[in-house]
């Protein structure tokens, strides 16, 4: 589990969210990021790196999961499970889109 409490949290998540999801050639080899409601003011499953990233928009967190003989879905799950304790209340003023 870490715990980044650097400015613009909200940004960092989002920038490495569509970093993931760009593809560089015809072909994709890893699986693109998934959207993840309710937990946070965003959240995304990294399942190529096995991690969950959220926001409250002042932390960011990440819960990696290292479970080799569970199912993707368990994985996400335990992710999720994890990462809620760390979450304070949703700064939504501090989610300030990337861009003009």
């Amino acid at each position: 589990m870490e715990v980044d409490t650097a400015p613009q949290a909200y940004a960092v998540l989002e920038r490495t969210a569509e970093e993931a999801a760009q593809i560089f050639g015809p072909v994709r080899f890893d699986t693109a990021p998934q959207d993840i409601t309710g937990l946070g003011i965003d959240a995304q499953w990294f399942p190529a790196q096995q991690h969950l990233m959220t926001t409250d928009g002042v932390r960011l967190i990440t819960a990696t999961v290292d479970w080799p003989s569970a199912r993707q879905s368990r994985r996400r799950a335990l992710a999720e499970v994890a990462a809620r304790p760390y979450l304070g209340r949703l700064r939504l003023k501090d989610a300030k889109p990337i861009g003009p």
